[in-house]
């Protein structure tokens, strides 16, 4: 287990923009645990499938050309489909690290609230969601991580993709019993999170 935080794993899921990777990297660092980011495990899958294979897998490697042909309703059916796609190998990566004992944070938008909540009945991993509620703000911190300006048409969708998806993630972990916190304030995000993982 993690000194003082009763965890072995912690899971972190969310929507872009909402600082997870902030508060993965900062609690894998004042823990001492590993941390995995799950796009590794994501493009590791579009290397050894195709878009014939996986199309929901791909779609999101450039976001260009058919992706701008789909409804907002679309493109989070292929989101959602493409979460389900990359959590299925995810049980064998939590049994791994804990077999060996290893403490780790796993942190991604990848992560299903499902996955997260079937995971956490194991005593030894915590499951916790951040949510952004305000699209404004999604949009804006994607766009401090590009150093933009203004955001491109891309930045844009994945903004508006990001902020529903947020939104079917706070009913699922409602519905599931998952841990949520709010991504702002973000200078207390952190703290919040051990909290919530408690």
């Amino acid at each position: 287990m993690t000194k003082d935080q009763g965890w072995q794993l912690l899971l972190l899921g969310g929507g872009s923009g909402a600082g997870k990777s902030r508060s993965g990297r900062e609690i894998a660092s004042s823990t001492g645990c590993s941390w995995l980011q799950l796009d590794s495990i994501w493009l590791a899958m579009t290397a050894v499938t195709t878009p014939e294979t996986h199309p929901a897998l791909h779609l999101f490697t450039k976001m260009e050309g058919p992706w701008f042909d789909l409804t907002g309703s679309e493109q989070l059916d292929r989101f959602v489909e493409a979460t389900r796609q990359v959590s299925i190998g995810l049980p064998v990566v939590v049994a791994r690290l804990i077999e060996t004992n290893h403490s780790a944070l796993i942190e991604g938008v990848w992560m299903t609230p499902a996955f997260s909540a079937e995971s956490a009945e194991d005593p030894r991993v915590r499951a916790v969601f951040v949510v952004e509620s305000e699209l404004d703000e999604v949009q804006r911190a994607m766009l401090s991580r590009s150093q933009r300006s203004e955001p491109t048409p891309r930045q844009r969708a994945l903004a508006r993709l990001s902020w529903a998806y947020s939104s079917l993630v706070r009913d699922e972990c409602r519905s599931l019993g998952v841990p949520l916190v709010d991504a702002r304030p973000l200078a207390t995000l952190t703290g919040r999170v051990l909290a919530a993982a408690k």
